[in-house]
């Protein structure tokens, strides 16, 4: 069985800013990366990045599916690190989402439906 065979939700291609960060421990301040988001669905996204995070760690991410098109709607979701890629000239993690703030996951199914077409 190939991956796209075992996936839940079905990938779009996509390319699109995504920033992340994980939750400050302390009172310090939270440092946000950002990475491109190269493909996406309903389950989770993969984000290429240097600035890469340990398998399991939770993070909170901030994007817009369609920063071309005003107005922009800012997404904020929580997503877990399923797995990393070390590649040297492709780098990046693949992220599950957890939960979406403002919505649920079947609004936003909906919205990279909309994009696919």
């Amino acid at each position: 069985m190939d991956d796209q065979n075992k996936r839940k939700y079905s990938r779009i291609s996509t390319n699109f800013f995504v920033n992340f960060f994980r939750d400050a421990v302390d009172n310090t301040i939270r440092q946000s990366q950002e990475g491109l988001a190269e493909n996406c669905s309903a389950g989770g996204m993969f984000i290429a990045t240097d600035r890469l995070f340990s398998r399991g760690s939770v993070l909170n991410l901030e994007f817009d599916l369609d920063s071309d098109t005003p107005p922009c709607r800012l997404i904020q979701a929580r997503a877990i690190v399923r797995w990393v890629q070390r590649l040297v000239n492709h780098p990046g993690m693949g992220v599950e989402f957890l939960l979406f703030n403002g919505f649920g996951k079947h609004e936003f199914a909906q919205q990279i439906e909309h994009l696919s077409q």
